[in-house]
């Protein structure tokens, strides 16, 4: 693909944007950002997304045909998803959010994950069939888990996650990874 993606965030109200940006103006404090340059430096698209003043890309995975799948943490309080998602609406003060976009920077969805407490995304890869893995940490007690899995109860202060969903956001499963203090888990591979 000799591209080369990038993502983060930003209170920069001058940040370069493309043509083709999603959004080219901050919107409130602190907004992720994602961007694309090839080779030689040159900047092929970029853009604001999301709006408040915790808004942190942390990961980015690009599938086989170019499909691209960024994330992170986000406060923002509006409706960022269609109703086909699997979380249209922030649930807690921070969720963690999923953008996939097409090889042309188009958006496809958008989806918060998270429950009622603070959740953060700190790394995802996709597999061959665009299955998405998250992995990160939270202090919610509701929405993370599915039935059967390893750890389904959260423990306590901060638990780790690992979260499989579908191409199209439906989650598969999901466990918490944690005891009685502080565990986050911020890296994965396959």
């Amino acid at each position: 693909q000799n591209k080369i993606y990038v993502t983060g965030h930003t209170n920069s109200s001058d940040l370069p944007c493309t043509a083709n940006a999603e959004r080219n103006t901050l919107n409130d404090y602190e907004n992720a950002f994602f961007g694309v340059y090839d080779q030689t430096g040159s900047l092929l698209y970029n853009s604001y997304y999301l709006s408040g003043y915790s808004n942190i890309g942390n990961a980015i995975a690009i599938s086989d045909n170019g499909t691209i799948y960024f994330s992170g943490t986000s406060n923002d309080t509006t409706v960022i998803a269609n109703t086909s998602v699997h979380q249209t609406q922030n649930a807690g003060n921070l969720d963690g959010f999923i953008i996939k976009l097409s090889p042309n920077f188009q958006t496809i969805w958008k989806t918060y994950f998270g429950g009622a407490q603070n959740d953060m995304i700190n790394a995802m890869l996709i597999d061959s069939l665009e299955n998405v893995y998250i992995v990160g940490n939270t202090k919610s007690n509701n929405s993370i888990s599915t039935v059967n899995s390893f750890q389904a109860n959260y423990s306590n202060n901060w638990d780790g996650f690992c979260i499989k969903l579908d191409s199209s956001s439906s989650q598969a499963w999901g466990t918490y990874i944690g005891s009685s203090s502080i565990d986050e888990l911020s890296s994965l591979v396959k």
